[in-house]
């Protein structure tokens, strides 16, 4: 973690752009940008304005859906809402111990499936593909 503090420090300084988190399950590094609302002030960069920028210069077609968000982290539960904004053909698969972060996502998104075990996750989504293949 400390050589990750120092190559953050030696790009920003001034700890103006970038702010660093430590989930317990990943270390995310987050771009931070001034806002233009009345505040003014910073925000950070979130897992939904990637997910909308992407949808933007890619053209995904998250409006249409079908859309499956997978996430471990409550920093994966913007992508979410972003695509819940978009269309209520959303579903969310969390891979989670955390209660607090079982009962988010489930009260947001009402196609949830929530697992503590990674390997259930890639089974049930393994499972999925070869379904649609046949």
């Amino acid at each position: 973690m400390q050589r990750i503090r120092e190559t953050v420090d030696a790009v920003d300084p001034a700890g103006e752009y970038f702010r660093i988190e430590d989930t317990g399950l990943d270390v995310e590094i987050m771009l931070t940008v001034a806002t233009d609302n009345e505040e003014g002030g910073a925000k950070d960069f979130d897992k939904a304005d990637g997910v909308m920028f992407l949808d933007r210069e890619l053209g995904l077609g998250l409006a249409a859906g079908p859309n499956l968000i997978c996430g471990d982290t409550s920093s994966d539960v913007p992508m979410v809402a972003a695509s819940l904004g978009r269309t209520d053909r959303t579903w969310a698969a969390f891979v989670t111990t955390k209660k607090e972060l079982r009962k988010r996502v489930a009260d947001l998104c009402p196609n949830t499936f929530l697992t503590d075990r990674p390997d259930v996750l890639v089974t049930v989504l393994n499972e999925l593909a070869m379904k649609r293949s046949k």
